[in-house]
């Protein structure tokens, strides 16, 4: 509490700084800033202390069980729209392998039934050696092409 020039009157006051028997105070809800000498200044006597985090009592079993509850149905969802989310994918799973399985028994073009991993037919042939079941068969000889040029011989030189 500090005295205010003004009228005389003691107000809630905040001290600023203090230098050589005088304080520099702020009146609380005025915001007006004045010098006062130090036996003029009050202690405030109807503000209450002020309250620290360590002051105060722990929380109590029904707090943290309150939390648990939060917790456990946060889970909950959580695992709920995991096992939907997997249904979800099992779905578009079983899609694709009902179309996959489809295109096979109707013989669509470019869909083989065989696998390339399958065993072959002759004695000779041998697994993954080849390609698409016919690792029984020799490698297709191809026919490279020459390069045409009008006037001049088919040969490349290289």
């Amino acid at each position: 509490m500090a005295v205010w020039s003004k009228n005389n009157q003691l107000y809630e006051a905040v001290i600023d700084g203090i230098s050589e028997g005088k304080a520099a105070v702020t009146f609380v809800g005025y915001n007006v800033t004045e010098i006062n000498k130090l036996h003029l200044l009050r202690i405030c006597e109807n503000t209450q202390p002020k309250r620290y985090l360590w002051d105060s009592k722990p929380k109590g079993k029904s707090l943290w069980q309150v939390e648990k509850e939060r917790r456990r149905k946060k889970a909950q969802k959580k695992a709920q729209r995991q096992k939907q989310l997997e249904e979800e994918k099992e779905l578009e799973k079983m899609k694709w392998k009902d179309f996959s399985s489809k295109a096979v028994s109707k013989s669509y073009k470019g869909v083989k039934k065989e696998s390339i991993f399958a065993s072959p037919d002759t004695e000779s042939g041998r697994v993954g050696v080849g390609t698409c079941g016919i690792s029984g068969k020799p490698m297709t000889n191809f026919i490279s092409h020459e390069k045409l040029v009008t006037g001049k011989s088919s040969q490349l030189s290289l």
